[in-house]
């Protein structure tokens, strides 16, 4: 609890980073503001780099719902009376199909994987990006260096091309060193981690799954369950005797009687 305004509140230390006048309140906001940035980058890391932990947990997870559900399939009888939880489990069943047919597809797995993982760097990109630069505006503030919070903004958005374009101080190169050095390896990371070797995880995952559902036990299951659930199509019966005629009809035949 004595901690959590220095962690949850960094739009609103920015904003005193930018307005302070007094000498106490900009340091001790530069400082929340280092001391927040060090937070996320060990996090940010954590996530692209050393997600194998909770990946695992997800997978695991996955399988023992997975179980679960196969075991509720296989208590089906020709017997059982239909509830809302085999309702459920009808239609999770074949969501389950679905997407493990999706994903076992590897050349659209690979596509969209690619869509979602560059969404992601770059959603992190410009994080990062807005957080160092009020760290240079920080480091200008406390120096002394006039530097426009707009100005450090481009420059933090572009490192890749603008690092030799910060101010020649040690904290300014430093700064800027640890940005370009933690934008190159989040890329190259994330998308080794992602995309290259989770991948492959995923779609083996997929392939196992989709074999499990596809097995003919569970498939005569489904199709039991399925019939039970599922409701029959309607048919309408047309009622018995001689339709009436149509007014075009009744017409042709008055036509008919005048003449003769």
């Amino acid at each position: 609890m004595v901690t959590r305004p220095f962690r949850h509140f960094i739009v609103l230390w920015c904003a005193l980073l930018l307005f302070a006048t007094h000498k106490l309140v900009l340091w001790l906001s530069f400082a929340v503001v280092l001391c927040v940035l060090a937070l996320r980058i060990l996090t940010i890391l954590k996530m692209t780099l050393f997600s194998r932990s909770w990946l695992e947990k997800i997978g695991a997870a996955i399988y023992t719902r997975l179980n679960v559900m196969l075991a509720m399939l296989a208590a089906v009888t020709p017997r059982s009376e239909v509830t809302k939880e085999l309702k459920d489990l009808w239609q999770q069943l074949g969501l389950w199909e679905k997407v493990a047919r999706f994903l076992g597809n590897k050349y659209l797995l690979s596509r969209w994987a690619g869509l979602l993982v560059g969404a992601f760097y770059v959603c992190i990109y410009v994080y990062v990006a807005l957080l160092f630069s009020f760290v240079y505006f920080g480091i200008a503030r406390v120096t002394g260096l006039k530097v426009a919070w707009s100005e450090a903004a481009l420059d933090s958005m572009f490192i890749l091309v603008y690092v030799t374009e910060l101010p020649n101080t040690f904290f300014m190169r430093a700064a800027g060193g640890v940005q370009w050095t933690l934008i190159v390896v989040l890329g190259f990371g994330t998308f080794w981690n992602y995309f290259h070797r989770r991948l492959e995880a995923v779609h083996t995952g997929a392939i196992e799954i989709a074999g499990l559902l596809a097995s003919e036990s569970v498939r005569a299951k489904y199709k039991l369950l399925e019939s039970k659930v599922k409701p029959a199509k309607t048919t309408t019966v047309a009622p018995q005797g001689r339709a009436p005629d149509k007014p075009k009809e009744q017409g042709k035949s008055r036509k008919r009687r005048r003449k003769r």
